[in-house]
């Protein structure tokens, strides 16, 4: 019996030693709570476009190209996420709104709601929901509105993300593409 206990204990030390060394150094997503993951993203994401200035842009009909350049937003707020776009100026597009994405509801980066048309538009509404098993955490996201306003929208539809690093104020996401011919990744860092 106390050879049994005495085998038990250093087998259990081995397993675990494995395990620590098998996560390896630089997983950031080792043994992380959702709950704690869902709390660290309430609050306003600005993208890192990486140097690259994003913009929208549309054609005038005489054969120009109107360029409206934006900035990204992904607002955690409770089990929402509203993915807003701010504008250098309101689009126009030849349309009768000249909002892009949900019609007449913006919502500012601070997470406050308005009902007119201006050049911050929210884009794409959804849940979203924190999955963390062992080794990887995954954001998912159920789509509310928006899911056809694909004018910016950047792969936005991906209903799956799965997180590289979230710590510090960084948020780095990834995910296969829906016609999985590439990894689609985003960077973020947070604002509020």
């Amino acid at each position: 019996m106390t050879t049994k206990k005495i085998f038990f204990i250093p087998t259990c030390v081995l397993f675990l030693g494995a395990l620590l060394l098998s996560s390896g150094c630089e997983d950031n997503m080792f043994l992380r709570s959702s709950k704690k993951m869902k709390e660290e993203l309430q609050g306003t994401w600005k993208r890192n476009h990486l140097g690259i200035v994003p913009y929208f842009g549309c054609n005038t009909g005489s054969g120009n190209i109107e360029k409206y350049y934006f900035q990204e937003y992904w607002i955690f707020k409770g089990d929402r996420l509203y993915t807003v776009y701010n504008f250098s100026a309101a689009p126009t597009c030849g349309s009768a709104y000249p909002d892009v994405g949900t019609k007449d509801f913006s919502i500012d980066t601070v997470g406050n709601i308005y009902s007119h048309t201006d050049k911050v538009d929210t884009n794409i509404v959804a849940s979203f929901g924190v999955d963390a098993n062992v080794f990887k955490a995954f954001l998912n996201l159920d789509f509310i509105s928006g899911n056809n306003d694909t004018i910016v929208s950047d792969n936005n539809l991906v209903p799956k993300w799965e997180f590289v690093e979230l710590e510090d104020g960084r948020l780095y996401i990834a995910a296969d593409n829906e016609s999985g011919t590439s990894v689609l990744q985003k960077e973020f860092y947070k604002v509020q």
